[in-house]
């Protein structure tokens, strides 16, 4: 696995934007220029300018295994300079309400075990670097959107009860929960491609989170849609 020592690049042209379901980026399709779609193994790629930029988008699905075989899938296709992953995800910190942002400073599993997996040469945290996460922080403040840098675990469990996330919460020490970022952030790391994390907190990760899910996630849908928009101004 590379080092995670900065692999940003220095003029970010070729963005890619990757989100798990279709509606967690609203609005964003219509704002590129000569926007065009193919369709490759499955994947649903949507391309198109933004001024200077040229800007990929696709949907990976559910999941890990769905999140880290479209972001390879995107590199292979695009060769992006920066990978943008933007969504939902379930709030782990009571300091931010429903509707804050956790942009990731660290990614990693709550479900992955392995007794020292340093021994094997795996990685179970990827850092975006710095000056991305700063970037995004920056963006939010911009679009007054409560945010803070934080820790995002990411599992194939959606977290829908209080005891479980506070388990989840005591082992990893996260913000919030997810189903795709680390997997983004390990293929994006092991292809040596900068990536940026930025979850919406749609529900709180408790009894109530499936309903929460299915409203916020369209409300906050368009906020989505425009700090996605703002990432791709400043990259």
């Amino acid at each position: 696995m590379p080092s995670q020592g900065s692999i940003l690049r220095a003029d970010m042209k070729k963005i890619a934007l990757l989100c798990a379901l279709d509606y967690e980026i609203t609005g964003l399709t219509e704002k590129l220029e000569g926007s065009s779609k193919e369709t490759v193994l499955g994947t649903t790629f949507t391309k198109g300018s933004y001024g200077d930029k040229k800007v990929c988008m696709a949907t990976t699905g559910v999941g890990k295994t769905a999140a880290a075989g479209t972001a390879m899938q995107m590199i292979q296709y695009f060769d992006p300079d920066v990978i943008f992953n933007i969504g939902m995800a379930g709030s782990c910190n009571k300091s931010l309400p429903v509707g804050g942002v956790v942009v990731a400073s660290v990614c990693g599993y709550h479900d992955f075990y392995l007794d020292n997996p340093q021994d094997f040469g795996v990685l179970t945290e990827f850092k975006p670097d710095e000056a991305l996460v700063e970037k995004e922080l920056d963006i939010c403040e911009t679009l007054n959107i409560k945010a803070l840098a934080g820790k995002v675990a990411t599992g194939d469990r959606f977290v829908d009860g209080s005891e479980i996330k506070e388990e989840i919460r005591r082992r990893t020490d996260c913000d919030c929960v997810d189903m795709e970022s680390a997997a983004i952030a390990q293929i994006a790391l092991k292809c040596g491609v900068a990536y940026g994390v930025v979850k919406i907190l749609s529900d709180s990760a408790d009894e109530n989170a499936s309903e929460d899910f299915a409203f916020s996630a369209l409300e906050y849908s368009e906020a989505a849609g425009k700090i996605a928009l703002e990432f791709i101004k400043r990259a």
